[in-house]
């Protein structure tokens, strides 16, 4: 089977290093299964390989690679972390659990061992429920962060005993490391900062100065080391930024020098391609070792790719091959770039997508007039909107279910006029079909208003109202496509009544 993007992105554009990975799938059910390969710093969902279903007889795949990764196996509702690696081979078979054979074997096996999904101790309750977030300072120390770090080194210790090879013993140890970093900050950051405990930001310099900041080397197949290694950059913008209030004008220079640009062209970057993306690339710019720097500039733009924010991934790897012309990405960034082209493009001519930008929708009333006769099935959202992004997949199989019925799905998007050319392509690349009218902040709330009056919630993105052909609002807050059967029992007995 051939993978062309993916296998240019787990390559690297370097074919002449690469090795193919042999991977073997075996299941009783009859799930479609994904392999997300984890090549940034978070669990994305893509890019992916399709597998397919794998009941009746195993599957055999052939994926090249040039380093070993950490990956996601997945099904509708099910999740698996897995190692996969170049010049290897694995065979999984799929029931409750995994069950492995082939020369990754021991690896995999070890990492089901080690519990990279279960939650620490002290993050299994949160707000006023987890008693750690109302500890001193001293407490913190020695009933959080010392027993974390010992829980770590007994993770280790089974880690070095175990026949593995030591490339995939350090990846595993590393990963080990920075995924209780991560947890720890996540502690300090939303539980202690929420319950106002001034034992705050002293606990988190130590959970930063526990563990070094990681190598380019770490970095190229470890997701939870990219992953505080973003929050590293966090904590020292939020630590620049305190005191905003008293010296406004002071804070402005302070970020300014961390970043290297004057804060009004920050803003600007911020504005247009989004903060986590630019800041991220600005300070590890200026602060990190450029090879460091680089895989997270490279994260960052398959950030940007899972966000269908394409025009940030455009200005990154503009900004990427200025940096690093030699670079071993560069090949993989370029084709997620023409990938994203070839999308827009065959979306182009979607006769099912519908820009309405004439001016006489002003309000609620005039959009119901246009569509008085059928149901509709009304979508608040921005682009800029994370919940509204992951409703997109979800959206699609709604409308399959109700293809071909007087439902018309209408979508009111929340962006600004500088955005106009941005959401249009959003919509477009995801091809999301229906109707699509896109308002600044001061028009919408004359939409919510109705919204209201109905004793819905509203300001809430996304939301979702379904509406009746003689305009009457049934439901103010309607299912999400993604609560498929509560949706199912709203619409099917309006829209498939027989």
């Amino acid at each position: 089977m051939k993978f062309v993007l993916l296998s240019i992105l787990l390559g690297a554009g370097l074919g002449s290093y690469c090795q193919n990975f042999s991977l073997t799938l075996e299941s009783n059910d009859s799930s479609a299964y994904q392999l997300i390969p984890l090549i940034a710093d978070r669990n994305y969902s893509s890019p992916a390989i399709e597998l397919g279903t794998v009941i009746s007889k195993p599957k055999h795949y052939s994926i090249p690679l040039e380093r070993a990764h950490f990956a996601l196996l997945k099904s509708e509702g099910r999740e698996f972390r897995i190692m996969i690696a170049p010049n290897e081979k694995l065979d999984i078979k799929i029931g409750p659990t995994l069950q492995f054979s082939g020369s990754l074997k021991s690896a995999n096996e070890l990492l089901q061992k080690l519990g990279f999904d279960s939650i620490p101790f002290y993050q299994k309750l949160h707000g006023r429920e987890n008693i750690y977030r109302n500890l001193g300072y001293k407490e913190l120390l020695d009933q959080v962060l010392e027993v974390q770090i010992k829980e770590v080194e007994v993770k280790k210790a089974l880690i070095q005993k175990t026949k593995v090879k030591p490339v995939y013993k350090a990846m595993l140890s590393k990963e080990v490391e920075y995924l209780a970093q991560c947890y720890l900050y996540d502690l300090g950051r939303i539980d202690l900062r929420n319950s106002s405990n001034p034992a705050t930001d002293s606990f988190l310099v130590n959970v930063m100065k526990w563990l070094p900041i990681p190598s380019a080397a770490t970095l190229s197949n470890s997701v939870y080391g990219g992953m505080v290694t973003d929050f590293r950059i966090q904590y020292s913008i939020n630590s620049i930024a305190m005191g905003r209030k008293k010296d406004p004008e002071a804070m402005k220079k302070r970020i300014s020098d961390t970043l290297g640009l004057s804060f009004d062209s920050i803003t600007s970057l911020i504005n247009k391609y989004g903060e986590r993306y630019i800041v991220d690339w600005l300070y590890s710019k200026k602060h990190f070792k450029p090879n460091v720097a680089e895989k997270i500039l490279f994260n960052k733009i398959i950030d940007a790719y899972n966000d269908h924010w394409n025009h940030s991934v455009a200005y990154l790897t503009d900004a990427f091959q200025k940096s690093y012309p030699q670079s071993s990405y560069l090949e993989s960034l370029n084709s997620l770039n023409q990938s994203i082209e070839m999308t827009l493009k065959s979306n182009e001519t979607n006769l099912n997508i519908h820009f309405i930008t004439d001016s006489s929708t002003k309000s609620f009333a005039s959009l119901l007039e246009k569509y008085r006769g059928s149901y509709v099935y009304l979508d608040f959202w921005g682009t800029w909107c994370g919940p509204c992004r992951m409703e997109i997949p979800y959206a699609k199989k709604i409308k399959e279910r109700y293809k071909g019925t007087d439902l018309k799905f209408v979508y009111l998007d929340l962006d600004e006029e500088d955005k106009d050319q941005f959401w249009k392509n959003f919509v477009r690349y995801n091809g999301m079909e229906g109707d699509h009218y896109r308002f600044n902040r001061r028009a919408m709330e004359d939409f919510w208003k109705p919204i209201e009056a109905a004793g819905g919630k509203t300001n809430l993105y996304p939301t979702y109202v379904i509406i009746d052909p003689m305009g009457n609002i049934l439901f103010p807050n309607a299912a999400r496509p993604s609560e498929k059967e509560k949706l199912y029992e709203q619409l099917d007995p309006l829209i498939l009544k027989k």
